[in-house]
């Protein structure tokens, strides 16, 4: 036997029926006011203007440091070093490299001389703190530079093959 769509329709309709109508029943006496019933919205509605207010924060502070870091990397120099050097090569991919190379020696130079200090004050090395901080921010430096290079090709590698994957012109 072969229903319609209408016969379904129908039948689920009938029985939606038959299950809300009891809702509609006549009581004697009128509800009671739940008084707990409110003290439990009042106290969702509580939580959810904490959690709106918290992610309210949160963003702003995440803008705020994004902000900040952005100034701090003008600051360097270090955009406007990458964009004269983009624009100077005609090449986008000039100007990145120049950024992820400036960015991570600077980065990693400044790391490697501030592990060495910290190390020296741990282990008591009796190298002088002049020694370790040319030492960190040459060996640091390279391994930024080097780290910049290695990130700039592994960008570039995924870029070509996310191009690939998703059938875009190369960039």
């Amino acid at each position: 036997m072969k229903f319609s769509r209408i016969k379904i329709a129908f039948i689920f309709s009938f029985f939606f029926l038959l299950i809300s109508i009891s809702g509609f029943r006549q009581e004697s006496a009128p509800p009671q006011p739940d008084e707990a019933m409110d003290l439990f919205l009042l106290s969702i509605l509580a939580i959810f203007a904490c959690v709106l207010m918290g992610a309210a924060l949160l963003g702003a502070f995440g803008g705020f440091l994004l902000i900040c870091f952005v100034m701090a990397l003008m600051a360097l120099g270090l955009l406007s070093t990458s964009i004269v050097v983009g624009i100077y090569k005609r090449s986008a991919a000039a100007g990145f490299k120049t950024f992820l190379m400036v960015l991570f020696g600077f980065s990693c130079a400044m790391i490697g001389c501030f592990g060495l200090i910290i190390f020296n004050g741990l282990l008591d090395w009796t190298y002088s703190n002049l020694l370790l901080i040319t030492i960190g921010l040459t060996a640091g430096g390279i391994g930024g530079l080097i780290l910049g290079l290695i990130s700039f090709r592994v960008l570039r590698y995924f870029g070509r093959y996310a191009a690939m994957k998703w059938r875009l012109p190369k960039a």
